[in-house]
């Protein structure tokens, strides 16, 4: 797995690992509020980023160039301390098998290559236990309290984490 530039063909192929509700509330939050996806939910979201945020949207491929994740790399705020990761994914070929782990892994390293951060952050739903098992796997650790986060398909617990890069 190798890391490249996010390419706007790129959306279609994600989003079509989304195949339920529940799975895209786990992945995009309230991002992206519609269901089912028509392809170009993540172009959207990426043309709506306000001018001078600065967003990093990375896609991994495999050998053969095949897209098989994706992750972004955002700054909230304008000291660019601190990175925070969304949007993260894997081909459903490649759950349960540590590629998760892989992405993140080397989100941090391009992070670690790219930037001057004093910490990495995200924010995790309680009941996307693999994702949270991903994240504290790749050495995040609960910073904070755990929010109740308003979701359109009821009420969530929503973990923040945070790890030096």
């Amino acid at each position: 797995m190798k890391l490249r530039d996010y390419k706007r063909s790129d959306s279609k192929i994600i989003t079509s690992w989304i195949k339920d509700e529940e799975s895209l509330y786990k992945w995009s939050a309230d991002r992206i509020c519609k269901f089912p996806l028509e392809g170009d939910e993540l172009n959207a979201e990426y043309d709506g980023v306000p001018s001078g945020m600065p967003i990093y949207p990375l896609t991994a491929v495999d050998a053969k160039d095949n897209v098989i994740g994706h992750i972004l790399i955002r700054f909230p705020d304008e000291s660019r301390k601190n990175a925070r990761l969304g949007f993260v994914i894997v081909s459903p070929d490649l759950r349960g098998k540590g590629q998760g782990q892989v992405l993140v892994r080397l989100a941090l390293q391009y992070i670690g290559d790219n930037f001057d951060v004093d910490r990495v952050t995200l924010g995790v739903f309680a009941k996307n236990t693999s994702a949270l098992n991903c994240y504290k796997a790749c050495g995040f650790v609960q910073s904070g309290d755990i929010l109740s986060y308003e979701m359109p398909i009821g009420t969530w617990d929503l973990i923040e984490m945070e790890k030096a890069p």
